[in-house]
C-alpha cells in the first residue's frame, strides 16, 4: 500500500502555550484545564482531560496560550519532544506544547498515531543549546502519510487494538519486575541488619533506622569504619558512574546516552576499584555500592575506603542501601526538593552502623548474591522481554501507518500473536 505524504502543517491548525504568572494567585486553580509536559509524559492512555493544575479564565486572558478544541492533540516540543494526547474536552497548554487541531482529510485517532510513528522525526528537527526545543516552522514542516478516511479508521481501530494488549503484556511484566526488585531488596535487607533468623539474640539499639541487632554485633560511627578518600586523576581515567540499582562501573559498561559531559573536568577525583562510592545526591535513591573499576568521578560523589581489615565494603553497601530504603537519608539531610538531599561524608561520619564480625559480613554479602542471583537473571530476562515488546509496538505502528502491512490481512493471519509468542519463545530460551 502506498499513502501520500503532507506536510503536519497542511491538515493541522497549530496552536501556542503559555504560562500566567505564578506569582498571581488569581491566576491559578480555576475552572481553565492546562496541560504541560510533565502531564502528557504520565499519562496511561491517548487521551487528556486536564492536566495537574488548572488555571483560571483570567489567568487565561493573561498570557498567550491557547485553547484548542476536543480532538485536537496535544504535543510536547521539549522537555522532552513526542509526548502526546488526545484533548477530550476545550483545553490550553503551556509553552512547552503545542496544540494540533485537525483539519481538512485527517481524523484525530488516526493522527496521534501517525505523529507517534513521526517522533523520531520530531525529536531529530529539535534544536537549542540550553534546552532541545522543537521549533514552530520544523513542527509544520514534517511530513506523515495520508491514506483516505476510511484507510485511516481502520489503521486508527487496528493500531488502539494491538497496542492494547502489548501494553497489558508489558504491563504485567513491569508488575513482576516490581516483585522481583522488592524480593531482592527484602533479602538483602533482612541479611544486612541480621535480621534473617527470629530465634537469634538481639538487643535493642538507639538508632534511627536500627531498632535491634544480633547481640555479638556492635554499633560503631562510620568515621570509625572508613575514611574519605581524594586522589588526583589519572590520565587514563574514564567516567564512573553511580546508579540507583547499587552498581559502580564504568559508565561505558552500560551506557552513555542521557548524561551531559563537562567540557571543563574540575573537582574530578580518582576512584578505585573495592572503594565503597556514595552519589551524594543520589543516595537517597540506593545509588551506593562498591565499584567494580578503576577511573573517576566528580566532586558529587563520596569516595571511601575502610580503615582496617575488619570492614568489608561490599557489606556496607548493602547495609546502607537499607538505610536509604528506610528514609534516614532524607532525616540526616533534610530538603524541600526530592533531589537536594546531599549526603556527604560529613553527614556520613556521624552515622551509627552495624558491624558483624569479618567472617560474618563475607557470609552475608555471599548469602545475599546467592540468593538473589537467579531473582536478578529472571529480571534481566524480563526487562529485556520488555524492550523487545516496546520495539515491536513501534514498529507496528510505523508499519501500520506507513501502510508497509495490510491491517486487515495481519489481523486474520494472526501476525501479532505469533510476534508476540516469539518474543516469549526468545526470552525463554
Amino acid at each position: 500500500m502506498t499513502f501520500q505524504y503532507v506536510p503536519i502543517g497542511a491538515v493541522f491548525d497549530i496552536k501556542n502555550g503559555a504560562t500566567p504568572s505564578s506569582g498571581n494567585e488569581e491566576y491559578w486553580d480555576g475552572d481553565v484545564a492546562w496541560v504541560t509536559p510533565a502531564d502528557l509524559g504520565k499519562l496511561g492512555s491517548r487521551y487528556i482531560e486536564s492536566g495537574q493544575r488548572n488555571i483560571s479564565t483570567s489567568g487565561y486572558a493573561s498570557c498567550g496560550t491557547q485553547m484548542v478544541r476536543p480532538g485536537a492533540i496535544i504535543l510536547s516540543i521539549r522537555a522532552p519532544i513526542g509526548h502526546m494526547a488526545i484533548a477530550t474536552q476545550p483545553l490550553c497548554f503551556n509553552q512547552g506544547c503545542r496544540g494540533l487541531e485537525p483539519r481538512g482529510p485527517i481524523i484525530s485517532e488516526y493522527a496521534f498515531w501517525a505523529l507517534n510513528a513521526a517522533r523520531p522525526e520530531l525529536e531529530a528537527s529539535g534544536q537549542g543549546t540550553t534546552f532541545i526545543e522543537l521549533a514552530r516552522s520544523k513542527l509544520r514542516a514534517v511530513k506523515i502519510p495520508l491514506p483516505d478516511h476510511e484507510t485511516q479508521r481502520a489503521i486508527a481501530d487496528f493500531l488502539d487494538r494491538e497496542t492494547a494488549r502489548i501494553d497489558q503484556l508489558v504491563e504485567k511484566k513491569q508488575a513482576l519486575v516490581a516483585a522481583l526488585k522488592q524480593k531482592i531488596t527484602d533479602i538483602a535487607d533482612l541479611l544486612a541488619t541480621g535480621a534473617e533468623d527470629p530465634h537469634r539474640a538481639r538487643t535493642s539499639v538507639d538508632s534511627p533506622w536500627l531498632s535491634e541487632i544480633p547481640t555479638d554485633w556492635q554499633l560503631v560511627r562510620a568515621k570509625f569504619l572508613f575514611k574519605e578518600m581524594k586522589r588526583p586523576v589519572e590520565v587514563e581515567d574514564e567516567v564512573i558512574t553511580a546508579f540507583r540499582d547499587g552498581q559502580v562501573c564504568l559508565r561505558s559498561r552500560r551506557r552513555t546516552e542521557g548524561y551531559t559531559f563537562a567540557e571543563l573536568e574540575v573537582g574530578y577525583q580518582h576512584i578505585c576499584k573495592g572503594d565503597l562510592v556514595i552519589h551524594t545526591m543520589d543516595a537517597f535513591a540506593g545509588a551506593i555500592g562498591v565499584s567494580e573499576d578503576d577511573g573517576k568521578s566528580t566532586g558529587e560523589y563520596a569516595v571511601c575506603r575502610p580503615r582496617n581489615e575488619g570492614v568489608v565494603p561490599e557489606y556496607y553497601a548493602y547495609a546502607l542501601r537499607c538505610m536509604a530504603r528506610r528514609n534516614y537519608i532524607f532525616v540526616l539531610c533534610p530538603s524541600v526538593r526530592e533531589r537536594a538531599p546531599r549526603f556527604r561524608f560529613v553527614r556520613f561520619a556521624p552515622v551509627f552502623l552495624p558491624v558483624p564480625a569479618r567472617e560474618e559480613q563475607l557470609a552475608i554479602v555471599s548469602r545475599i548474591e546467592s540468593e538473589t542471583t537467579q531473582l536478578r537473571a529472571v529480571q534481566g530476562k524480563t526487562l529485556e522481554s520488555i524492550d523487545r515488546l516496546r520495539e515491536y509496538r513501534a514498529s507496528l505502528i510505523t508499519a501500520a501507518v506507513t501502510g508497509q502491512i495490510d491491517v486487515s490481512e495481519h489481523t486474520r493471519k494472526g501476525d501479532t500473536d505469533r510476534r508476540l509468542d516469539a518474543i516469549e519463545a526468545e526470552m525463554r530460551a
